[in-house]
């Protein structure tokens, strides 16, 4: 699993020189507003991309910025270019969107990844790549907790160094600089209870290893909770990687050396499991199959076998209410412990 964001990652990064190669000769070079350097522009992972933990059947969250306004130039090889300047805007939007097509529809045939913009300013609703200024401007008046949430896993992973730098410089200051509403420690709890009640909608013969009670999103809002809460006086707390941040929080103290080693454990099971089944199915899904059958084949995928113990199936769904009961025991526990 380590080796797919190393993959997804070269994808893009060949993906955004592509682009810019199919961009360029018709508006030439961008430039910054005030100057004669070129504008820079930078490519944002978030979700399992920006945690480098990425699932079989991962799509990609994205979410693309440039430094500023301004126009290109309008030259290509000292040459006119083909439309002539336009504004940044304009020619960030037209990078974004070859970058984008290339991906899910190459000329090759099958698309390469699922890709998913829906975290930049303003969701669907907002342009797909937007200037450093507007997401200062986002993250001082606008953003919810949620989304310092997700910011908590963001990764620069191609473009402009400078670009980079400079976005998850805004980032650090929005997730970890600013004083905390006093809505915030139930924020958390509200959101994830909404995705439990609303998505995963567990019921008797559907279980949900991802949403569901005790599962992988139990473990992710902890850690993203822990890291808010203390990553504003410890850095060292800030990384985007799950099973990394655990250790870190055990290490600061932030969690006993028994909550993360529980922690650790179930989430390193509950992705086994979520993969397991996702190359079994093809299909990016994360509920047990409705089936004794599906349940058997997806038990012995995993590794358990029948024997005098009992069988394959039954031993699987004993250690998923155990691994899955220990995390939400701890979750509400820290919860609980935090907000008194």
């Amino acid at each position: 699993l380590g080796e797919l964001p190393c993959l997804a990652e070269a994808t893009v990064r060949v993906g955004l020189s592509l682009a810019e190669e199919a961009v360029r000769p018709i508006f030439g070079k961008p430039l910054e507003e005030k100057e004669e350097e070129e504008a820079g522009f930078a490519v944002i992972a978030m979700g399992k991309l920006g945690g480098g933990e990425m699932n079989f059947g991962s799509d990609l969250d994205l979410v693309f910025v440039y430094s500023s306004s301004g126009t290109t130039d309008g030259i290509w090889k000292g040459k006119p270019a083909d439309r002539g300047p336009v504004s940044n805007h304009e020619y960030f939007m037209r990078l974004v969107t070859h970058l984008r097509d290339g991906l899910v529809s190459p000329e090759g045939g099958r698309r390469t990844f699922e890709i998913d913009l829906r975290l930049r300013p303003e969701g669907q609703k907002g342009a797909l790549a937007a200037p450093l200024e507007i997401f200062a401007r986002y993250f001082r008046e606008r953003a919810e907790n949620w989304e310092r949430q997700a910011l908590c896993r963001a990764r620069a992973v191609a473009g402009s160094e400078t670009t980079q730098r400079a976005f998850m410089d805004l980032v650090r200051d929005f997730v970890y600089g600013e004083d905390l509403s006093p809505q915030f420690k139930t924020d958390i709890a509200h959101t994830r209870e909404r995705l439990e009640r609303e998505l995963a909608r567990e019921v008797e013969g559907r279980i949900d290893i991802k949403l569901g009670h005790g599962g992988i999103a139990d473990i992710e809002f902890l850690v993203q909770y822990l890291q808010i809460i203390h990553g504003r006086y410890n850095p060292a707390l800030r990384g985007p990687n799950t099973l990394a941040a655990l250790e870190a929080l055990r290490n600061a103290g932030n969690l006993s050396s028994t909550q993360a080693s529980v922690l650790i454990e179930a989430y390193r099971f509950l992705r086994l499991a979520e993969n397991r089944l996702r190359i079994a199915t093809s299909h990016p899904i994360h509920t047990f199959p409705e089936s004794p059958e599906g349940v058997e084949m997806l038990a012995r995928r995993i590794g358990y076998q029948d024997d005098e113990a009992g069988s394959a199936r039954a031993k699987l769904f004993a250690d998923y209410e155990r691994q899955t009961d220990n995390v939400r025991r701890i979750y509400e526990a820290i919860l609980r412990e935090t907000m008194a």
